[in-house]
């Protein structure tokens, strides 16, 4: 029950999304962070999913969804194969990326970038 309940909230998200997404509040969430990273543990689940199902490295891919809860962007990733299912278990084969603020890489391509008159 309680992993239907956190499906239908990244479903929440990512709709919250598609409605802004061609806003100008849509790009300044897309422009308010700085990255985010896959850790091996997902990468390693991903790659059982890959080989317990017989598939072929080109076949397999990893999607990618925005979504937005409260005020911060979040990427939901999944594998194509639990995508094409739709089986999905948070934290085995879908995995939420919260998209850190990052001052410091601010800083430095605002320093060192600059207009030309």
């Amino acid at each position: 029950m309680l992993s239907q309940l956190l499906i239908s909230k990244v479903k929440n998200n990512i709709e919250k999304w598609n409605e802004i997404r061609h806003t100008s509040l849509g790009l300044s969430f897309l422009t308010s962070g700085s990255g985010i990273e896959v850790d091996k543990k997902e990468f390693e689940n991903w790659n059982q999913i890959r080989k317990d199902n017989q598939i072929k490295i080109e076949d397999f891919n990893i999607h990618l969804y925005i979504g937005i809860e409260e005020f911060e962007t979040i990427f939901y990733l999944v594998d194509s194969y639990s995508e094409e299912k739709e089986e999905y278990e948070i934290g085995t084969n879908l995995f939420s990326k919260y998209f850190p603020k990052n001052s410091s890489l601010e800083a430095a391509i605002n320093s060192s970038t600059r207009k030309i008159p």
